[in-house]
């Protein structure tokens, strides 16, 4: 259930202006069972979180719930997204061994407000591909078919094999995000990778809101 309200405040608080908008344009939508595409052309699932719909019940998990913790690299540290116990947490890792916590933002799963999930295009990974590792495959190829050394096909195939598994994942499985909002702050993760929590991260965060399962858009 939702949190208990404090002193005269208007119970439930309103909420945020960006609870139920789009993520890329912030155009009005509403929240739907089903992915749905915005008029700017983004697909992406809204849901309503405990604090807009009150039938939902938060899951219980107790104190030793299972952490799924994501990670992302930004310009200068690399970020987490976190499920505990009570609350989803945003933050970041010390830029020199990427594995000291920094600071991280908190919203208890009954506080939530919606839930957004979107893909995109990893521009910086895409333009690094095309800059520096398709250059170079497309040269180990071309060594390989003008001369037929086997030392060429030494580095011919898994430079192929290389840039079709990038190629995959920048086109095919793109970066994931989740955007939750709260009564005072929202998150926004990419829970992408490890590839092997994707799906646990995304169904497990809709369970612990009390929010019915859904595929990833």
């Amino acid at each position: 259930m939702p949190p208990e309200p404090v002193g005269d405040a208007p119970w439930p608080p309103p909420p945020p202006p960006e609870a139920l908008t789009c993520p890329k344009c912030k155009a009005k939508v509403e929240s739907k069972t089903d992915v749905q595409t915005c008029k700017c052309g983004l697909r992406f699932a809204l849901h309503a979180g405990p604090m807009l719909d009150s039938s939902l019940v938060v899951a219980s998990t107790g104190p030793v719930a299972d952490i799924v913790r994501v990670k992302s690299d930004g310009a200068f540290v690399r970020h987490f997204g976190q499920l505990d116990a009570m609350c989803v947490q945003e933050g970041a890792f010390d830029p020199v061994i990427g594995h000291i916590q920094l600071d991280g933002t908190k919203i208890a799963y009954k506080a939530v407000y919606s839930l957004a999930f979107w893909r995109t295009l990893p521009i910086a990974t895409l333009i690094a591909s095309i800059l520096l590792l398709l250059p170079f495959t497309l040269l180990c190829l071309v060594w390989f078919f003008s001369t037929l050394d086997a030392a060429a096909l030494i580095f011919a195939v898994p430079m192929t094999l290389l840039a079709v598994w990038v190629g995959y994942q920048v086109i095919g499985v793109r970066a994931h995000w989740v955007r939750v909002v709260g009564p005072k702050t929202r998150l926004v993760i990419r829970y992408d990778r490890p590839g092997r929590r994707r799906r646990r991260f995304h169904d497990e965060l809709l369970r612990r809101c009390g929010i019915a399962a859904s595929p990833i858009p």
